[in-house]
């Protein structure tokens, strides 16, 4: 989200608009959710290939609502083995990979870099059941619970990922249901998941329903692992995925929070067979797509198509979403055939439409919308249908202004009912009608001002909102436009003084549903001297120059002057959003703080 912070000086009551992106959670399906592994010390510590502050990638963390960062162990006695992070350490390094309270470099990048993204990082525990039996046996689960809890706390992690694979028997199933239960009862506010085997006919017979309901019922999620099958040439292929989540569901009915809880699994990596028999990992950003030729000696992770189609099925039937293994096997997420960006782009149900509207019906409609569900439509009440509605092939509405003359920004939103419950979408903004007269002139931003003669100026047109402006028409008495007209900044040389000592500045703007009303400012051209401050931008912006901390922000920012620091002057601080409103004014010195 972007929110606009305008900035007035109170003495000559000067207007800055400056733009700061703030990361703030916004309306979404829990089918919209993509979980992604990502195993540090492969990428950094062997390949080399990303620097430590740099895996996963911006792209990557911009595609994902969770990462999952991989991974610690587990030692008999419940103590924590380090050995499969990246080997950089703030204070001192733990010995022979027992963790000794000191914080892991790659992690605390990954958590400031991903949660200034809105995304939720969870550490991964395990990744072998080598000795999960033991470190969750009576004597032992008390401590391992309290050194994951403070491994958490002391990074800052929003949840934890148990990686037991597959607990053998019955007693390790109840063992592995203890610690879920003891985790969830000491991170009360964290995030628990699990990943286990995809389908069901991995599971002893010892396991039954009720096991299962303990199991969701202590997790937020279940990340079913539905790769690494015998099947040739695609060991994660979509039927047997599908086919694997259904079966979770067919040993009970589930609620809708309960299905909620069930990940589909995709590869991001395949098999090649060596020379000599041996099976090895595929090749990194090339093991579903590139390398597979369909040849026997290959068995294929995903490709972009499977990936889309896992999403879909989970948002189609009311499953929690999709999780990767791994994260550092795929293209970048720019890339068309990044499996990544397939997945990102399959999820949206959202609305599609204009941004203006104006005498005539405009469509807005659903794209992606989930099979089995309803639509309702609200909007603003500037906004109505037309005399004449068009039929439609998707869930659609046709609005049109209610008075295009009275300019003003509007809003459409679509509510989603299905059997597990509404899901009300994000509003479409939109600006309906004719612009609202100008705001205000940069370098002009109060009658009365005092002008050099024979000198040049710089004016910014000032506007709120989104109008959709596609022409400012400028009007000049007492000087000359050198260039600008038709833009938002115009060019100025003044006149002579002994001739006339009037001058103005007139600002209309167009936005194809009309024209705005004229915000007219004048002033008086001298002979010498003129205002303190010059309206020429160049010169303003470095007598003014102001800094915006930190940036991107999440709650908190804090405005400074950077070549005036010890100026005393009092500044009007108001924080708008996009519609204009103001959320929250001030007055005060800089540098201070908004939140």
């Amino acid at each position: 989200m972007i929110n606009r912070y305008t900035i007035k000086k109170s003495w000559t009551i000067l207007a800055l608009a400056l733009w700061i992106a703030l990361f703030l959670p916004e309306a979404s399906f829990a089918q919209g959710t993509i979980v992604g592994y990502g195993y540090g010390k492969k990428w950094i510590e062997e390949l080399s290939e990303y620097p430590l502050t740099g895996f996963p990638t911006i792209d990557q963390l911009d595609r994902l609502t969770h990462v999952i960062a991989s991974d610690i162990g587990c030692n008999e006695d419940g103590s924590l083995f380090t050995g499969k992070l990246p080997a950089f350490w703030q204070g001192t390094p733990p010995s022979d990979n027992i963790w000794n309270g000191s914080k892991n470099e790659w992690l605390v990048s990954l958590i400031n870099r991903a949660q200034a993204k809105g995304v939720k990082v969870s550490i991964c525990v395990g990744g072998d059941t080598l000795f999960f039996p033991q470190a969750t046996n009576p004597a032992n689960l008390t401590t391992f619970v309290s050194n994951i809890v403070d491994f958490v706390n002391e990074h800052g992690f929003d949840g934890v990922d148990i990686d037991w694979e597959r607990p053998r028997n019955l007693t390790e199933w109840n063992q592995c249901i203890a610690l879920l239960q003891a985790l969830r009862a000491a991170l009360p506010s964290k995030r628990i998941t699990i990943a286990l085997p995809g389908g069901t006919w991995f599971y002893p017979d010892t396991i039954n329903n009720s096991e299962q309901k303990n199991i969701l019922d202590a997790v937020h999620a279940i990340h079913l692992m539905t790769y690494d099958e015998s099947e040739w040439p695609n060991h994660s292929s979509t039927a047997h995925s599908k086919n694997a989540i259904n079966n979770w569901i067919t040993w009970q009915t589930p609620t809708c929070a309960q299905k909620k809880k069930l990940f589909l699994g995709s590869a991001f990596y395949g098999y090649k067979k060596s020379s000599n028999g041996n099976t090895l990992w595929g090749e990194r950003n090339k093991v579903s797509y590139v390398t597979y030729s369909g040849g026997g000696n290959y068995n294929r992770g995903d490709l972009p198509d499977d990936a889309r189609s896992k999403v879909i099925h989970t948002r189609d039937n009311g499953f929690g979403g999709v999780f990767i293994w791994e994260l550092g096997y795929d293209l970048p997420a720019n890339d068309s055939q990044s499996l990544l960006k397939a997945m990102h782009e399959a999820i949206p149900i959202s609305i599609s439409g204009p941004t203006l509207v104006c005498n005539t019906s405009r469509t807005f409609q659903l794209n992606n919308l989930t099979a089995g569900t309803s639509v309702s439509w609200s909007y603003s009440g500037n906004l109505v249908p037309p005399s004449v509605i068009k039929k439609c092939t998707t869930p659609c509405i046709h609005l049109r202004a209610e008075n295009v003359s009275n300019g003003g920004p509007g809003w459409v939103q679509a509510t989603i009912s299905g059997p597990c419950g509404d899901v009300v979408l994000p509003k479409h903004d939109v600006w309906v009608g004719v612009p609202k007269e100008p705001s205000d002139i940069f370098g002009f931003t109060y009658d009365g001002m005092q002008f050099n003669s024979n000198s040049e100026y710089g004016f910014w047109a000032i506007t709120h909102y989104s109008q959709q402006i596609n022409y400012y028409e400028w009007f000049v008495t007492g000087g000359t436009i050198q260039y600008g007209q038709g833009t938002q900044h115009l060019h100025v040389k003044t006149g002579n003084a002994s001739f006339s000592n009037n001058f103005s500045v007139e600002l209309r703007t167009d936005n194809n549903c009309g024209i705005s009303p004229t915000l007219y400012r004048y002033g008086y051209l001298i002979p010498g001297g003129g205002d303190p401050f010059e309206s020429d931008t160049t010169q303003l912006n470095d007598k003014l120059k102001l800094a915006i901390s930190p940036n991107p922000a999440s709650s908190n920012i804090t405005v400074s002057e950077v070549l005036r620091s010890n100026d005393n002057t009092h500044w009007q601080l108001r924080l708008m959003n996009q519609q204009g409103t103001i959320l929250v004014e001030t007055t005060s010195t800089l540098p201070n703080s908004i939140s």
